[in-house]
């Protein structure tokens, strides 16, 4: 029993929070008030503009009770649902995700049911664009009851804007309170089996690297990963090709 007590404080100090069943990886903790990770401004023509294109993005979170509503996990847009491009984010209150993306001219917020995850505990939450249709996947499944609440399908916008993580990047207040795993974004809609596969590595895939049914690793723009070291730098570091590593601000 002490020796398991010990590995398990252990892990804590090398991660900075305790293990859960649905995460293996490091993440940073943001508090909800202010904290966020700025990326800056991505050009339209970027890869992480996602412009017209289907795509991913998925994130290992767990996040506190008693925040805002309508936390952003990422947020690539000048204005409210996603305007001119794409977010993700979670509604504490709700137990909802919010799967957000703008052409220019419209957009939807496509939702996931009600109570699709927990405070308190990691999830896996995974956003696809396809070319005819929004997805929600919860920890390897896909939500069945997702809907859109506001509008309808659309494709991102070329359109510059900046990106966070964390935080919404047209208004204040709304940062997330909780932990943030790995965030990553494929300029591709991942299939079941990719979607499944990253689920049951619980953060343990280099996506740079096929690897199983996984062959996401050509169209990965953005994977920000925390390390042992995110908390004592500031910066949670791209690994993808786009290497749009984010500073973190308290």
């Amino acid at each position: 029993m002490k020796a398991r007590l010990a590995l398990a404080a252990l892990l804590v100090l090398l991660t900075g929070c305790a293990q859960d069943a649905g995460y293996a990886g490091h993440s940073v903790h943001l508090d909800g008030d202010n904290d966020y990770g700025q990326v800056g401004r991505v050009e339209a023509g970027a890869p992480l503009a996602l412009a017209g294109a289907p795509f991913t993005v998925a994130a290992w979170f767990l996040q506190e009770p008693g925040g805002d509503p309508y936390q952003r996990i990422v947020d690539k847009s000048d204005g409210m649902f996603g305007h001119d491009g794409w977010a993700l984010s979670a509604d504490s209150e709700t137990g909802q995700v919010h799967l957000y993306a703008h052409d220019g001219r419209k957009g939807g917020d496509f939702v996931s049911s009600r109570h699709a995850y927990t405070t308190g505990h990691w999830h896996h939450v995974v956003g696809v664009a396809r070319a005819d249709r929004h997805e929600i996947w919860i920890d390897g499944r896909l939500d069945k009851g997702a809907t859109y609440e506001d509008g309808g399908h659309a494709l991102p916008a070329a359109v510059a804007t900046e990106l966070r993580l964390g935080t919404w990047n047209h208004a204040q207040g709304r940062e997330w309170k909780g932990r943030l795993g790995e965030v990553a974004v494929w300029r591709r809609d991942l299939g079941p089996e990719e979607i499944e596969a990253l689920a049951r590595a619980k953060g343990r895939f280099d996506l740079r690297q096929a690897r199983g049914p996984y062959h996401g690793a050509a169209d990965l723009v953005g994977d920000w990963c925390p390390d042992a070291d995110t908390e004592r730098t500031g910066i949670l570091r791209d690994l993808s090709s786009s290497r749009a590593d984010a500073k973190i601000v308290r």
